[in-house]
């Protein structure tokens, strides 16, 4: 009924439950048959719809409300399914079973519709209908008290609320033609001349549902000016000294505003921060302060401060630290002068000397040739005229300007690597007593003056160091020496001998090159020596020259050098001398006959091969039917009995030529039938439908032909089974 094809059944279509069969037939090459059978059971197909259902056919909602309402779906033969649900009118959702109206201010109707379908395709439906009331009630808002009298600038309290029917309570939003309002709080502005002022509070509910409230204000104008006052303790501002400070506070209130800062001004002296500083004055002076403050309304109070000012007499104080120096000819000196002064915060002192100059803290000298005394005189005046002096006394000297007298006897030393040399360092000057030299070392090394010893550093290259020594007199004259030193490394190094090449082939009593060499690092002074264990070897002419052998053999030559400092060197050349080959390989076939090999069967049969010289003889093998490989042959396919010969040959690597060797095997005709199967061999398939089925022959040498498959209802192709429509 179905068909067979590409490992696939199709059934055919059906109203009631069938069975199908469906038979595979191969042939091989001699004309065995073999046969494998395919059992099908055809099912009708499920056309039952699931059942969709709602708890509640019809529900009365209010907007933005949610209610529970049961889903259910069940199928005949999936049992229980997940439907999904739409709505003309609000949302629903299938996990938690509910339902949310929309938020609208608009009356209505509307459906939930749940589809459901089972893995046949079947779809069953379940609705509820949804009556809908709309939000047409706006919020209400009210301003708590909703008239205001409020003086120009200041702010008042009025309570506002907005609540609605469903969202509760909501934010309104305020506007005011004149002022602001925030927090409950409306702020007036600054006015000269009464005003009216008007703030509106709006709220939009979530269906778009709007309340208005409105706030009245009254607002009064400000005339009043701030009051400004001074405040001091009595007889503070009563002769206060010139430059000097006194206490005293100044206020300014508004009858609106509150405190307010003032600005004060002075005719000659300064206020800050309740601090009244007096002018430097030369006389008694009267001074004058103002004090202002202006409210918000632009209204403006003033007060008036009177003080009595009395002049300075202390001068400024004027120093050189230190007031005398001693100072070479030409040279400088510091001197730290300072001027301060009882109300100045800042004077500057002027500076003449009658020889050499002062100036940043230094006293420059003048030269001279003979030791010679200055004196420098500092002035400085206050701002009430008063004036200050100091004094500073210079000793003049002519300089020291020979260096000290440095020497090293020797000035160059030899010394071996780590080793030590002995010398003598002397340090003189021509006005100080005694000088102390230090001495510095290049590369390591160092000299101890307490012994006037010099010790090496370890070194393994040929080294030249230095040591300088350094000496400074009282006038800081600095002298120098250097002492140089040759530094000997110790010889380490071996003798370099090479062959090259270090290994070499030559026939029996040939000869054959390889370059000797011999070097050091200072020279060789013993050898080279050579000895050979078979053979000899020519210094001359770099030639080994092998003995006459009659088995391969290995010789060694040997080369041995030494240098001034003991040190020897060695080298190796390792030369192979070979006897010709004229052996040819030996070939075997185990076993040389085959008997009885079936039809396309593999067999084993060792092929050997073996050199007197090589390790390796990779032989080859042709056969006249079949294949050799591997150590087997392979027997071709053949109807009737055969015999096939297989003929091994090689050659060394000298080129000598084995003996051919032959395989003989005798091949037996096949009469062994293939094997077909299907894989399942039964089957249960809609009508019309398919079903797969793996359809497989094998054959102990190979199927030829097939499989056919025939099938008496329905079709087979390409392992596929198509079931014939049976409705």
């Amino acid at each position: 009924m179905g068909s067979f094809a590409d490992n696939t059944y199709t059934a055919p279509v059906v109203n009631e439950d069938t069975m199908d069969m469906c038979t595979a037939t191969a042939t091989d090459a001699t004309g065995n048959e073999g046969t494998a059978e395919l059992t099908v059971s055809i099912a009708v197909p499920d056309t039952t719809p699931p059942v969709v259902t709602f708890s509640g056919a019809l529900v009365f909602v209010r907007s933005g409300s949610i209610i529970t309402l049961r889903l259910t779906a069940t199928d005949n033969v999936d049992g229980t399914i997940i439907p999904t649900v739409t709505c003309t009118l609000g949302s629903f959702d299938v996990a938690a079973n509910t339902y949310t109206a929309p938020v609208s201010r608009v009356s209505g109707t509307g459906r939930c519709t749940a589809t459901a379908t089972d893995t046949a395709g079947n779809e069953g439906t379940g609705r509820f209908n949804i009556s809908f009331t709309g939000d047409s009630e706006a919020p209400e808002l009210s301003f708590s008290p909703s008239t205001l009298t409020v003086s120009s600038g200041a702010t008042v309290a009025s309570t506002l609320t907005a609540t609605d029917n469903i969202d509760g309570t909501i934010t309104p939003t305020v506007t005011c033609d004149a002022g602001s309002f925030a927090n409950n709080m409306y702020t007036a502005p600054v006015v000269s001349e009464d005003t009216m002022a008007t703030c509106t509070a709006t709220a939009s509910d979530a269906a778009g549902n709007e309340g208005t409230a409105m706030l009245t204000v009254s607002i009064v104008p400000d005339t009043t000016p701030p009051v400004v006052t001074f405040s001091f303790a009595p007889g503070t501002l009563d002769n206060v000294a010139s430059g000097e400070t006194a206490a005293l506070t100044v206020r300014a209130t508004d009858n609106v505003d509150g405190t307010i800062t003032p600005t004060v001004t002075c005719d000659e002296g300064s206020f800050a921060n309740n601090m009244y500083t007096a002018p430097v004055v030369s006389g008694d002076t009267m001074d004058t302060c103002t004090a202002a403050a202006k409210d918000a309304a632009g209204n403006q109070g003033t007060a008036t401060l009177t003080v009595s000012v009395a002049k300075e007499t202390v001068a400024p104080d004027v120093s050189f630290s230190p007031a005398s120096l001693t100072v070479v000819s030409g040279g400088t000196g510091s001197s730290t002068l300072t001027a301060t002064d009882n109300l100045d915060d800042m004077v500057t002192p002027t500076v003449i000397c009658d020889a050499g100059s002062f100036a940043n803290n230094t006293y420059t000298a003048p030269a001279v040739s003979e030791d010679t005394r200055a004196t420098c005189l500092a002035t400085a005046t206050d701002a009430a005229g008063n004036e200050g002096t100091a004094a500073l006394t210079i000793s003049i000297a002519v300089p020291d300007t020979e260096p000290p007298l440095l020497t090293f006897t020797p000035a160059t030393l030899a010394v071996n690597s780590g080793g030590e040399g002995s010398l003598t360092l002397t340090a003189t000057d021509n006005l100080d007593d005694t000088v102390t030299p230090t001495v510095m070392c290049t590369d390591g090394g160092s000299f101890n003056m307490e012994t006037n010893t010099y010790t090496a550093p370890d070194v393994d290259a040929d080294t030249t160091a230095t040591c300088t020594a350094t000496a400074t007199d009282a006038a800081g004259n600095a002298g120098t020496a250097t002492l140089t030193v040759t530094v000997t490394a110790p010889d380490t190094e071996s003798p370099v001998l090479t062959f090259t090449p270090d290994a070499l082939t030559v026939a029996s009593g040939g000869t054959v090159k390889s370059t000797f060499t011999a070097t050091d690092n200072v020279g060789v002074t013993s050898g080279p020596v050579l000895s050979c264990t078979h053979g000899s070897f020519s210094v001359d002419t770099d030639t080994y020259t092998a003995p006459d052998v009659d088995v391969d053999t290995i010789a060694q030559c040997t080369a041995a050098a030494t240098d001034a400092a003991g040190n020897s060197g060695t080298a190796t050349l390792t030369v192979t001398i070979t006897v010709p080959d004229t052996e040819p390989p030996v070939l075997a076939f185990t076993p040389e006959t085959l008997d009885d090999v079936a039809s396309g069967a593999t067999v084993a049969s060792t092929l050997t091969a073996t050199d007197n010289a090589d390790s390796t003889i990779t032989p080859t093998v042709t056969c006249t039917q079949g294949s050799f490989a591997n150590n087997t042959y392979t027997a071709p396919v053949v109807s009737a009995d055969t015999t096939a010969t297989c003929t091994a040959t090689a050659s060394d690597a000298a080129g000598n030529a084995a003996e051919p060797v032959t395989l003989t095997i005798s091949v037996a005709k096949e009469t062994v039938a293939p094997d077909v199967s299907f894989s399942p061999a039964t089957l249960t398939v809609n009508s019309g439908g398919t079903g797969s089925s793996t359809l497989t022959a094998t054959d102990n040498v190979g199927v030829v032909t097939g499989p056919d498959v025939t099938c008496d209802a329905g079709s087979f192709a390409n392992n596929t089974y198509t079931a014939p429509d049976v409705s």
